[in-house]
Order: structure tokens, then sequence, then C-alpha cells
């Protein structure tokens, strides 16, 4: 919008708001937060900088990974994915006993790259430390870097899935990486952790497999 859209909008909430009636005065004292913007609004040009601060913080994205093959999966809503397919990613290890993996979980609009978008918590002597941990990545299942999705072809109709991809739940996304950690012979996990929508799926596996993480 131009500055005299803004500075409008922004007057005309700011009327809007203090109109109101039995508004808190505290409330009122907020309203006339956007009174004065009219008065000191300044533009400032889009510098080059600025430009670069805003490039893409997950860095490479894309389908890159191995794969794991359900020849059926199951979701919370009790729909059936035939040939669902987890894209995923490990770096370092799985040691004999199988408990030195950490679990990372990607944004909504992530993949399964820790290596691009948290490059600076992964390797040796960091965060996610490589020399002793398997970290493990997985894109979740709707997403569009790997794993099944709205973008792929149905099995049952040969056709893409489209709109009439099935809702998938956090609960399920969680359960279908546990069931490929099974199938590396991980049996415990030092700790797992992600943002935003990650975070969520973090807690979801306390709930759900509490007993093989040592922390979120």
């Amino acid at each position: 919008p131009s500055q005299a859209e803004t500075m409008a909008t922004s007057n005309t909430l700011g009327t809007m708001l203090r109109s109101l009636p039995r508004f808190s005065s505290r409330l009122r004292r907020r309203a006339d937060m956007f009174m004065p913007l009219s008065s000191n609004f300044r533009t400032r040009p889009f510098s080059s900088e600025a430009a670069d601060a805003t490039e893409d913080e997950y860095g490479k994205m894309d389908s890159d990974g191995k794969s794991y093959i359900f020849d059926e999966f199951t979701l919370e809503s009790g729909t059936v994915l035939k040939q669902a397919e987890i894209r995923y990613k490990t770096f370092g290890e799985l040691n004999e006993k199988g408990d030195n993996c950490v679990l990372v979980f990607h944004a909504l609009t992530g993949n399964a790259a820790v290596d691009e978008w948290w490059a600076p918590l992964l390797g040796e002597g960091k965060l996610f430390d490589t020399s002793k941990y398997m970290v493990f990545c997985a894109n979740i299942l709707g997403s569009c870097y790997g794993s099944t999705g709205p973008n792929d072809i149905n099995p049952g109709t040969q056709e893409r899935y489209g709109m009439e991809f099935p809702p998938v739940t956090v609960r399920d996304s969680v359960r279908s990486q546990k069931a490929i950690l099974d199938s590396l012979g991980v049996n415990h996990i030092r700790f797992a952790m992600g943002g935003s929508l990650g975070g969520m799926l973090t807690l979801e596996w306390g709930l759900e497999y509490g007993d093989t993480v040592d922390s979120l």
C-alpha cells in the first residue's frame, strides 16, 4: 500500500477503536497509538542489504534423501494410504546399541535437510554433534519434499490426489516416523526438538513415545 493508504488505514483504525462503547481506558491509550502515524510516518528505500537479509532462511529446498515406503499406512482418521512414502535424512552413525539418535522435526514449510536450515547446529562439537549422535529428520506426510502428498499419484485411481488427499494429523506424522526409526534399529532417542510445527511434533512424540526419549 502507498504511504497515504497506510496513514488512512491507521487513522481509521484508531478512530474506530476509540469510539467503541465501554472501551477501557487502557485500550483507549492503545488506540491512541494508531493516531500519530500520519505525522510521524516516514518511508525508507529498500536497500540491497535488506534484500540480502530476506534471503530464504531454509537454504536449498529439495526432496533429496532416502525413502521409506509403507505398503499401507492407516491415518488417525481411518483412511488408508497405500504405498505411502516418507523422505528422510540421517547425519552421523547409529551406534551398536541404537541409543544415540537425535530426532529433529521440521517446520510446516520445511524438509528433511537439517544441514540446510539448521546448519549452524549440525556437525562435530555442535548441538547436533554428528561425532556422537545419529541425527534423523523426515519430511512429514502431506508435504511436497519427497513424502506422499496432494501432488502424488493415488495408486487407487492412477490420478493425482489433489484436493482428495486426506487430512494428516500431527500424530500421523509422528507415528510414521516412529516406524522408520524402528526399521533403522533405533532403540532410544537422546533428545527430540523442532521449531513451529516441529515443536508440536516434538510434544506429540513425548505423549506417544515418552519412554523412548531422554528429553524434549
